[in-house]
């Protein structure tokens, strides 16, 4: 068991998968993984829900009940932009980009990202299903 082992914070969404750290919740492991779950994080907390800081969040919720239309999408995709950029500024947006579900009735909505690393940049994307 390495308890020198460096965690950031808790990896969102919640979960509790192994217990081989003593830890009662998942711990993010490094910086990258913290990232993604911040962006999560902040992409699935309603705006004015956070205590103490009441911009925090996305409105994304609101749009749940919204028409499966392509203005819809593009609201949606505005919202988690502009809140990305807002809250985050570490990460840069390079792209957020949606699609129909299988079923029709559901949206995913992919967003490509990269961290600045000083000389070089870290991409990664996280894919949200609405």
């Amino acid at each position: 068991m390495s308890r020198n082992r460096k965690f950031y914070d808790i990896k969102f969404p919640i979960t509790r998968e192994d217990d081989s750290q003593g830890f009662y919740l998942d711990m993010n492991r490094n910086r990258y993984e913290a990232i993604r779950s911040c962006i999560t994080h902040l992409i699935f907390t309603p705006t004015g829900q956070r205590l103490r800081k009441p911009k925090f969040g996305s409105n994304l919720v609101k749009m749940l009940f919204m028409p499966n239309d392509n203005l819809t999408h593009s609201d949606i995709k505005e919202e988690l932009n502009s809140s990305i950029k807002l809250h985050i500024p570490m990460v840069d947006i390079k792209s957020v980009e949606g699609r129909t579900d299988e079923s029709g009735r559901g949206y995913i909505v992919n967003i490509k990202y990269g961290v600045n690393e000083g000389n070089f940049e870290v991409n990664d994307s996280i894919d949200i299903t609405i």
